[in-house]
């Protein structure tokens, strides 16, 4: 039988010759043997990026609202571009001027770049010499467009080297200035072309394809949602192909009412037109989803919706400068 643990130890002589007895080896108790185990930290709460992170749910999800707002923005925008064909150049560059200070406010709010005010101001001394110059100068050709977007880029450059030492994500900025600037050019080629022989009917066949097809794009979304473009996206593929196909359709029907246009001319270029202003007005959507994914604070969503028609009209307008020009303007 083992001997206990705690039994008395034999005696141990000392050095004076007298015995005495070992002390028996103290047993640790069950709290000192053990050190305090600390209490479990709670899980600290998932902190969001800058300016929030949306649930990527909620960015897929679709918004009848937002796409009634953006077809009937879209239906807005084009009746007020082609009833500007009908007027005098002036009178049209004011027109056109509303729809780029519209675009330079959208593109401000919506991407949010650094340095907002040099971009805006970019944007708007922009519109105003594109419109000047596609009015009054001497022949109605880019040349002059041209030299208005190398000088609104460069005086986005020297914006930010304004901005002093508050320069930040000067790259970004600089970038953003940029867009805008071709931007506004761009909506300023309607001007230059209504004042070509025939340029006016050219420009209203080709407005009508790309905003009917926006329009039937969104219009579709609010029924057709699947298949989807992108599992993020809430954007359908079914109103991509009905809008490039009714552009395609309104353009040639126009041709066929309108005189000195040919239906296969005007549907060949409502096509190209039509597929560019749908793909233009997709790709923002793109651009869009992949900044909300990367935790960017988001504008509120009628700012949101406001760029992909905005920039999809803009997109379309030189492409009908160039398709008109090419097939369908007299004398050229």
């Amino acid at each position: 039988m083992p001997a206990d643990a705690t039994a008395e130890q034999p005696a141990v002589p000392s050095a004076t010759g007298s015995s005495r007895k070992r002390p028996a080896p103290e047993r640790p108790s069950a709290e000192k043997a053990l050190p305090a185990q600390p209490s479990p930290a709670r899980p600290l709460p998932a902190q969001p990026k800058r300016g929030g992170r949306v649930d990527p749910s909620e960015i897929a999800a679709f918004s009848v609202t937002r796409s009634g707002f953006a077809a009937a923005l879209v239906a807005a925008l084009t009746t007020l571009l082609i009833f500007g064909t009908r007027l005098d150049p002036a009178a049209y560059a004011g027109i056109c001027f509303a729809v780029q200070a519209l675009f330079v406010v959208a593109w401000t709010l919506g991407s949010k770049p650094p340095g907002p005010t040099v971009v805006a101001t970019v944007g708007v001394t922009g519109a105003l010499a594109a419109d000047l110059a596609a009015v009054y100068a001497s022949e109605a050709s880019l040349a002059p467009l041209g030299f208005v977007t190398a000088g609104a880029f460069v005086l986005g450059v020297l914006g930010q080297l304004a901005r002093g030492k508050s320069r930040a994500r000067v790259t970004e900025s600089i970038g953003s200035s940029a867009v805008v600037a071709v931007g506004v050019v761009a909506l300023a080629t309607p001007v230059l072309l209504s004042r070509l022989p025939s340029g006016a009917e050219a420009l209203m066949v080709c407005l009508l394809a790309a905003g009917v097809g926006l329009v039937v794009a969104h219009l579709a979304d609010m029924a057709a949602r699947r298949p989807r473009i992108s599992p993020q996206v809430p954007r359908g593929a079914v109103g991509v192909v009905l809008g490039a196909m009714a552009g395609t359709a309104v353009a040639g029907g126009a041709g066929s009412l309108v005189q000195g246009l040919t239906p296969t001319v005007t549907a060949v270029a409502g096509l190209v037109v039509a597929v560019t202003a749908v793909l233009a007005d997709l790709g923002m959507a793109f651009a869009e989803t992949g900044r909300l994914l990367a935790g960017e604070k988001a504008a509120p969503w009628p700012v949101r919706a406001l760029v992909g028609p905005l920039v999809a009209l803009a997109v379309a307008a030189p492409a009908a400068y160039l398709l008109s020009v090419l097939m369908m303007v007299k004398g050229f």
